[in-house]
């Protein structure tokens, strides 16, 4: 696959979020964003299959047997101390975010750097924001360190606003490892080198061609990729037959309000609901109150002081079946 011809086609694309016509076969986002329906708090979880071999998961006694409301709020709670560091560290990073796609030549770096020292704004912090939201940020931080994968697999990073979240869970857990795959490689640029190091692989390709050379068990995918019907096909019939029952998966922009649904929402969500598989997501207005729920213990912890002002939070959560 061409990857350098479909960088034209696939540039600003968490920028400014406008892309039209993006190729076809790509895992790229698209950004024709059309939304989903207003956001679910779904039924409870399965128990996680504790042990099962592959899943490349290590529960601790207190870890994610369920993806409740109450089971997250239990987590924010326990982890708040660790969150409040991470939540700074995020903050930091987003202040001195760049323009990526320049980041990898040197004279834009050097003055970047010059810029930051001197304390002076630049233009380009207001090029890259992100748009993976705070709420389900921390919700993935959350789970990470709950489960304690030995894998987590991302797909696609882009800016790797995503893949610090990731690694910062791994991190603090002391053990795991990521495995990153996109079409463009900005995330190289972007993720510190004492946050990566030696738990991060970046591979830039289609992931779609890589099923063979996938790590083993995953037990945590996060899937922010192409929104269309025939990625969410591809990785409904090929990548999850792969991976074990039971491995927590993330998908972002399923839910995102009032806007209509996106190909990969409909796709997906008619797959949930005809298996009858359970999910989370914390998109405002959702039944059972779950958004406003995670606000209100975000400030009784001390944590609400938002990153960046976006607050759809559109991922969903579930587990694979049997």
């Amino acid at each position: 696959m061409d990857v350098g011809t479909r960088r034209a086609a696939l540039r600003d694309r968490r920028a400014g979020r406008r892309r039209e016509n993006p190729p076809a076969s790509g895992v790229r986002r698209e950004a024709h964003r059309q939304g989903s329906h207003p956001a679910e708090l779904h039924r409870q979880i399965v128990p996680v299959q504790a042990g099962r071999e592959g899943t490349g998961a290590r529960p601790d006694p207190g870890g994610v047997t369920e993806l409740t409301l109450d089971v997250v709020v239990r987590l924010y709670r326990e982890h708040a101390a660790a969150l409040r560091i991470v939540r700074a560290a995020q903050k930091q990073l987003y202040a001195q975010r760049s323009d990526a796609r320049l980041e990898r030549f040197a004279p834009y770096r050097w003055t970047a750097a010059l810029l930051r020292r001197a304390g002076l704004p630049a233009h380009f912090k207001h090029r890259f924001k992100p748009k993976f939201d705070d709420i389900e940020a921390e919700l993935t931080y959350l789970f990470v360190r709950s489960l304690r994968p030995d894998v987590v697999l991302e797909i696609a990073p882009y800016y790797g606003w995503s893949t610090t979240w990731l690694l910062q869970a791994l991190r603090d857990n002391g053990a795991g490892r990521l495995h990153s795959y996109d079409l463009v490689d900005y995330s190289r640029w972007t993720i510190p080198s004492d946050l990566g190091g030696d738990r991060w692989r970046f591979t830039q390709a289609d992931v779609r061609n890589c099923l063979d050379r996938l790590p083993r068990g995953v037990g945590y995918l996060f899937l922010d990729a192409a929104h269309t019907a025939e990625f969410a096909r591809w990785y409904l019939e090929s990548l999850f037959p792969r991976l074990a029952p039971g491995t927590l998966v993330g998908v972002h922009d399923i839910f995102r309000g009032e806007l209509p649904p996106m190909a990969e929402s409909l796709v997906l969500r008619e797959w949930l609901e005809r298996r009858g598989i359970p999910y989370f997501t914390a998109a405002p207005g959702g039944p059972g109150g779950a958004y406003e729920r995670i606000v209100a213990v975000k400030q009784e912890l001390g944590l609400a002081e938002p990153i960046h002002d976006s607050t759809k939070n559109p991922m969903v959560f579930f587990r694979l079946p049997e």
